[in-house]
C-alpha cells in the first residue's frame, strides 16, 4: 500500500526497481525474506532482480514455506555459458 501511494505522491505510473548482488553467503533466514518478495507477483509495483550464481542460491521456499516457482516468479538470465555448464555438471552427478 505503501509503494502505490508513494507512486502517486511522485507521479510515477512504472515499478521501482531493486537489484540484489548477491557476492558473499547470506544467511538462510535472509533468502527465504527475499523469496517471500520474490513470490509476491507485484512486478507493477516493485521488480526484484538477484544477481548470483546458480549454485549459490541457497533455499527455493520462503519464509512460510511456500515454494518460489520459475515459471511463475523468476527467470533466469543468462550473460555467458555458466547455465549450460552448470547443467553439464548436474546431469554427470
Amino acid at each position: 500500500m505503501f509503494i502505490e501511494l508513494l507512486k502517486r505522491a511522485i507521479n510515477n505510473n512504472s515499478y521501482f526497481g531493486i537489484i540484489l548482488d548477491k557476492q558473499k553467503d547470506i544467511a538462510l533466514s535472509s533468502i527465504q525474506a527475499i523469496n517471500v518478495w520474490i513470490g509476491r507477483r507485484i512486478n507493477h509495483n516493485i521488480a526484484l532482480k538477484v544477481s548470483t550464481t546458480l549454485d549459490t542460491w541457497d533455499s527455493y521456499m520462503d519464509s512460510n514455506g511456500i515454494f518460489i516457482e520459475g515459471i511463475h516468479d523468476y527467470g533466469i538470465v543468462e550473460l555467458d555459458n555458466s547455465y549450460q555448464e552448470y547443467m553439464k555438471k548436474l546431469k554427470k552427478q
